[in-house]
């Protein structure tokens, strides 16, 4: 693909050479990748009539003196034969173009794409020589390279410039008015140097909401947005891609039940070191409890169970003369001897 690619730049600067725009052979910069990937064109009379396919969709840049130019262009590889597109339009997730060889027309195309397990998928319709093909091209994902982010960061903050103050700031007093040219040449060479750097990347990513017919741009969104899908800039994406993030939503979801449920397990935990505590406690006050109950029962026992007295002794005698003579008195008296 890089070799396509390659031919594109060479295609589409031999294009303006032939206009008679320039002399010398422009140096193309890609500035927008509609389309790029490879899959199959399969016959729609016979599904065992198929052909491996590699495409090349892109808008280049070209500078002309002091002005530059762009042209959509791209190629397309099928059955060991190459074409050439022309009169191409690239739109948001969408692509048509003319199919040409030999500088006759002898065909067309028309794809869009959709996302299927985080992946770009393009489909559509294929014509060539009046046989038609069913088009499905994975889309091969190329990360946006420093220069390239640091380029459209500079085109967001000229078409913005309010949203590149924060990266001015952070450039310093050389960069003192973010609506300058100078300005923003600072901030491209800051970016290029420093990609990953929030600022920005937030700036880039306001550059790739409006420029969603960017296959890098998209790439750049469905990451972020399948973790973010209630961001602000994530609306446009998830209106054309809600598979995306309704399986954003379904995973924030699920780390939602994951994390209750470890709240339920941590709350738990705790309730049954307290139920323990509570339980040894209450052990302690029933220890204390069955010590004054045996003390009790001692006590009370001792009261029940007196020390046992000894019987004692009865005698008896008669009463010899006086006011009582004859009569018979009985007597107990305690011996304590048991006897």
């Amino acid at each position: 693909m890089a070799i396509a690619v390659l031919a594109i730049l060479l295609i589409s600067a031999g294009a303006f050479a032939q206009l008679g725009e320039q002399r010398q052979l422009p140096k193309p910069v890609i500035k927008t990748i509609g389309v790029m990937g490879q899959g199959l064109a399969v016959s729609q009379q016979s599904a065992s009539d198929f052909e491996r396919v590699q495409i090349a969709i892109v808008r280049v840049a070209v500078s002309l003196a002091d002005d530059s130019k762009a042209v959509e262009t791209g190629i397309l590889k099928i059955g060991g034969e190459t074409y050439r597109l022309r009169n191409v339009s690239i739109s948001n997730a969408s692509a048509t173009a003319d199919l040409y060889r030999n500088g006759t027309q002898v065909g067309t195309l028309s794809v869009a794409a959709t996302v299927r397990s985080e992946h770009e998928v393009w489909f559509g319709s294929l014509e060539i020589s009046g046989k038609l093909y069913n088009l499905y091209i994975l889309g091969i994902e190329r990360k946006v390279k420093p220069l390239e982010k640091a380029e459209n960061i500079r085109e967001e903050c000229k078409e913005n410039p309010e949203k590149c103050k924060e990266i001015a700031k952070g450039i310093g007093n050389i960069c003192d008015n973010e609506g300058s040219e100078n300005c923003r040449d600072k901030i491209k060479e800051y970016c290029e140097k420093n990609p990953e750097d929030n600022r920005c990347v937030a700036v880039f990513r306001d550059y790739c909401v409006t420029h969603t017919d960017d296959e890098r741009c998209r790439n750049h969104l469905r990451d972020f947005c399948k973790d973010n899908p209630g961001d602000e800039k994530c609306k446009g994406f998830c209106k054309e891609h809600p598979l995306v993030c309704v399986k954003a939503e379904t995973k924030e979801a699920a780390e939602a039940v994951k994390e209750a449920r470890q709240e339920v397990k941590e709350a738990a935990k705790i309730r049954q070191e307290v139920m323990k505590k509570q339980r040894e406690e209450m052990q302690k006050r029933m220890e204390k409890v069955k010590e004054r109950a045996k003390q009790q029962r001692r006590v009370v026992g001792e009261g029940i169970n007196p020390p046992v007295v000894e019987p004692a002794a009865t005698v008896s005698g008669t009463v010899q003369g006086g006011a009582g003579a004859n009569a018979t008195v009985i007597a107990t008296i305690d011996t304590g001897l048991g006897g």
